[in-house]
């Protein structure tokens, strides 16, 4: 599973609203969130989860979420597609 670009850009705009001033459109699947951005924290992930909730038209069970769904923007992708398309 992956995102419809729309679905990424959607994400990406997400991430600039919650991440001013960071290049997030210039990310690699490699660039690391947790523990690598200091602003990424536990306020900024409730924060993300609740707008990709409302972006998407999704629930999240916080309960099948693990940390290395934030460890950096591929798994951050990753974990956006499989809740889109549950």
């Amino acid at each position: 599973m992956t995102l419809s670009s729309r679905q990424r850009d959607q994400l990406i705009t997400i991430l600039q609203q919650l991440l001013p001033g960071h290049a997030i459109e210039q990310w690699t699947e490699q660039t690391g969130l947790i523990g690598d951005i200091p602003e990424f924290d536990s306020m900024m992930l409730t924060n993300l989860l609740t707008s990709i909730e409302d972006v998407y038209g999704v629930d999240i069970d916080e309960s099948e979420l693990s940390m290395d769904d934030f460890v950096d923007w591929g798994s951050l992708q990753r974990l956006t597609a499989r809740l889109v398309h549950q």
